[in-house]
């Protein structure tokens, strides 16, 4: 019943697909729609736009040999043209292996968000959001996990029987052919599954890149702790990716490549870059 509930709200999603094709040049900062184009940070921008990633982790651990896991996100906000806006995402994730294939429905992700124009170059989004309880338990929680690297700031997207209060400001600039962003946030458990303890996370994100005109070079880099009492240097996670995106029309294509970099207890080569991730993204944005 919850992954028919969730694949319904994912529909939902991608309602916001009329309004956007409605959506010109008259959205606030609509030069700065590139910075709504990476792959790991926050998606929401001055530009409306819905897409999918289809994210793979390939896990080659002691533990976990030879798994590969496919996390397919569908996502999509809208920003009218006074910078108020509304975002949902859903991620979905099959596991394949030399065992059962597993599928696994995550947290629908839905919120608001208003896009701060403080003058040129500078701009700042601020968000507020849930993660509503829609994720799968079972053999579908432990394929949403074998997921989460793919979208490393979405990690309360795994975790059935769970509903998180989102919290974030994202400071963004372009000038000229260069633009950057930061998304500096909490994530607050609500509620929490049955013999978990879950905690409050802080996010630090952060991206750059270069606009070549029909492409877009990338870096991006990201942080998430967990604050708690026991261990505090050692709950924090990072990422790192390189993406291109493609395209200034409609349809803008993209890819990445990434691994999580850091982990806690795991000094040794074989956790250090595992897993690999290769992510391949398709966006829809109004003609700006």
């Amino acid at each position: 019943m919850k992954t028919t509930l969730s694949i319904l709200s994912a529909l939902s999603i991608l309602a916001v697909a009329p309004p956007a094709f409605a959506q010109y040049a008259s959205s606030p900062g609509a030069s700065s729609g590139v910075t709504g184009e990476f792959t790991q940070l926050d998606r929401q921008s001055p530009v409306s736009q819905f897409g999918v990633d289809f994210g793979g982790a390939y896990w080659h651990s002691d533990f976990l040999d030879n798994i590969t896991a496919v996390r397919i996100d569908l996502h999509g906000h809208y920003t009218a043209p006074n910078g108020f806006g509304f975002y949902g995402s859903l991620p979905i994730v099959r596991t394949f292996s030399d065992e059962d294939d597993v599928t696994g429905t995550g947290n629908l992700d839905v919120g608001g968000f208003k896009v701060l124009d403080t003058g040129s170059p500078w701009q700042v989004i601020l968000r507020g959001g849930l993660f509503l309880a829609t994720a799968d338990e079972g053999e579908g929680s432990f394929a949403n996990i074998l997921g989460y690297p793919a979208r490393l700031t979405d990690f309360y997207s795994v975790f059935p029987d769970s509903t998180t209060l989102r919290l974030s400001a994202s400071p963004i600039i372009r000038s000229g052919n260069g633009f950057f962003r930061a998304d500096l946030g909490l994530d607050l458990p609500l509620s929490e599954p049955d013999g978990a303890d879950t905690e409050p996370l802080l996010r630090a994100n952060f991206g750059g890149g270069g606009d070549l005109g029909s492409a877009r070079l990338m870096g991006e880099l990201i942080f998430m702790h967990a604050f708690s009492d026991v261990d505090d240097d050692d709950n924090t996670i990072v990422s790192a990716a390189i993406t291109a995106r493609f395209g200034k029309d409609l349809v803008r294509p993209g890819v990445s490549l990434g691994s999580i970099i850091y982990v806690p207890d795991s000094d040794s080569d074989d956790y250090l870059f595992d897993p690999l991730l290769l992510i391949f993204s398709l966006q829809f944005v109004p003609q700006i």
